[in-house]
């Protein structure tokens, strides 16, 4: 999201500045390596599109009065009973739903 930097970056470039800057805030959480800090994205890039999918079917099916609410609601529903668990990204999927990346692979969302 970096406008400066952008997409014309390598991809050891790109998560070598990901792991110096997790590292810079990490807070209370212990430091992490690159291996350990990719393999967690490529975990919450899978869970994230997974919800997207369910979150577009309910909207595909969404019936007259349906608030955005009544969609997040059904879209929990179903991923608990496909995942078989409750949805524990949700925090991942507030941050990355509005980012142009995601946002042009969910236009359909707010249409």
């Amino acid at each position: 999201m970096d406008p400066i930097v952008d997409d014309g970056q390598s991809r050891e470039h790109f998560w070598l500045r990901v792991i110096r800057n997790y590292n810079n805030f990490y807070g209370n959480l212990r430091e992490r390596t690159l291996n350990q800090v990719i393999s967690w994205w490529q975990k919450i890039n899978v869970g994230v599109q997974k919800f997207k999918d369910h979150y577009k079917q309910v909207v595909d099916l969404k019936k007259n009065g349906y608030k955005k609410s009544d969609v997040m609601i059904h879209a929990y529903v179903i991923w608990k009973e496909d995942e078989g668990n409750n949805f524990a990204l949700k925090h991942a999927w507030w941050l990355l739903k509005d980012q142009p990346k995601w946002l042009e692979q969910c236009t359909w969302i707010y249409s």
